[in-house]
């Protein structure tokens, strides 16, 4: 079982944090994807002009039940998603806080998540996002 799920594009501020968000569903039976589903989870942020990745943000783990929903969470449950009125069961928020995941502004990033299923399948996918200038660092 393989997952399926949209490419994000969106922008992020250099040097702050993200919240990439999506609905991943079983390509097979297209059920969402559960936290039962689910072996492990990592993330890593890379520019996409040089596949340089970003120093502190490669091969992040992230905690299962912290980033993966068993129900759907709806835009009333969580206004940050804006996509469409059905709504997501996966949020994983990238910490700013040691290191930066967006060192540059106006470059173009690939935050490749890797979800690793309970059968031993990888899913990986991409959110692409632009830094804009911090002008308050």
């Amino acid at each position: 079982m393989a997952a399926l799920c949209d490419i994000a594009i969106g922008c992020v501020m250099q040097d702050g944090g993200a919240l990439v968000m999506a609905r991943l569903r079983a390509w097979d039976t297209q059920a969402l994807i559960t936290q039962a589903d689910v072996a492990s989870i990592s993330y890593t942020i890379a520019k996409r002009s040089t596949g340089e990745k970003v120093a502190g943000h490669t091969a992040v783990a992230a905690t299962v039940a912290d980033v993966i929903f068993d129900t759907i969470q709806t835009p009333a449950n969580n206004p940050f998603w804006d996509v469409d009125p059905i709504g997501f069961n996966f949020a994983l928020e990238i910490d700013a806080s040691a290191n930066s995941p967006f060192p540059q502004a106006n470059t173009d990033y690939a935050i490749t998540i890797t979800v690793t299923l309970t059968s031993g399948n990888k899913a990986p996918f991409n959110s692409i996002v632009r830094s804009l200038k911090n002008y308050a660092s």
